[in-house]
């Protein structure tokens, strides 16, 4: 659809309501969903922004710490479990699980950790925490959370641009698969590539294909959110599907250098095994990169762009196995 049609949609249903529809009035009304207004617009904000109108703030800016903690303890202490993302969904809790991730740099799974940090020498917690040991809600990954947890602060603190911030959180299935897709993109835009997506409606397709016409190559690449490490062979028929679908008509634009990724939260035992076998299958290699790679990969690209450009990228981009961000200069 194009960026004409979604702006008509928009204006049309803010004259009906007589206000500049919500968020979720507009995908619950319009019919569309939000891969259609991403590849045109990239955001909901900027589609706004195009009709005129000022886009909302997110709510989770106007909640303070203590606000976060006493919501998560309450609900802890009135159903002595700790909440999944799916109830905590459906319940219409504030702030919203996503907002805790972006807020904490911890997947939703580890929010009793955090919580027991929170709390420690707080008398009006004691029962909460109690109930968080007592019943097994924390991990025994504590100290590995929080290593990682100083790992993605010390990463934000360099020249990474906000809009990614959330992109490690967003590859743990933290939000809609759609919003990980979409920060992949952006990413490898900012890694230098020419960045064509690809939406639902359109048949089976990868989530893209980021080009380098320069250097005459291409990664078509694929987002997987998981909130445990991506196994193999999970998708290996629809990813030689994929591939089949735009190797052809790379080779015909001229790209004769092809590739295929596949970005996720981290990888399991056996996945290089399963590049490959996939790499002796199709014909062109297939690596596997972590969105913190990815993003560390932006930050250094942004940093030192002359020595870190889409040439040296190909180096890595286009051998099988799982990417790494230590990239030779």
């Amino acid at each position: 659809m194009t960026k004409e049609k979604i702006l008509e949609i928009y204006l049309d249903m803010r004259r009906e309501l007589g206000r500049q529809p919500t968020y979720r009035e507009f995908y619950k009304y319009s019919g569309l969903n939000a891969k259609e207004v991403i590849k045109t617009y990239h955001t909901f904000g900027k589609l706004t922004k195009a009709a005129g109108d000022k886009p909302r703030c997110f709510r989770s800016l106007l909640y303070s710490e203590d606000k976060f903690f006493t919501v998560y303890g309450e609900f802890i202490r009135e159903h002595r479990r700790k909440p999944t993302t799916t109830e905590w969904m459906y319940m219409d809790m504030r702030p919203r699980s996503v907002s805790y991730v972006k807020r904490f740099g911890v997947g939703w799974p580890e929010m009793p950790n955090v919580f027991l940090d929170y709390a420690k020498g707080k008398p009006e917690w004691y029962d909460v925490c109690s109930l968080i040991r007592e019943r097994g809600m924390a991990n025994t990954e504590s100290k590995e959370v929080l290593r990682r947890r100083d790992r993605q602060k010390a990463l934000r603190s360099r020249v990474v641009p906000g809009v990614l911030y959330d992109l490690v959180e967003l590859s743990s299935g933290e939000s809609s698969p759609a919003e990980f897709e979409e920060k992949c993109g952006m990413a490898l835009e900012m890694l230098g590539f020419e960045v064509t997506r690809y939406g639902q409606g359109l048949g089976r397709q990868p989530d893209g294909v980021a080009k380098d016409p320069g250097n005459r190559y291409a990664v078509i690449y694929d987002a997987k959110s998981r909130r445990d490490s991506y196994s193999a062979g999970t998708d290996d028929r629809a990813f030689g599907e994929y591939i089949r679908g735009h190797k052809r008509a790379l080779m015909a634009e001229g790209y004769d250098v092809i590739s295929f990724m596949v970005i996720s939260s981290g990888f399991a035992a056996g996945i290089e095994r399963s590049a490959r076998r996939m790499q002796s299958e199709t014909g062109i290699p297939v690596c596997f990169i972590t969105a913190e790679t990815l993003l560390r990969l932006v930050a250094k690209r942004i940093e030192k762009p002359k020595t870190l450009d889409c040439l040296k990228l190909k180096e890595v981009f286009v051998t099988s196995g799982i990417v790494s961000e230590k990239v030779k200069s």
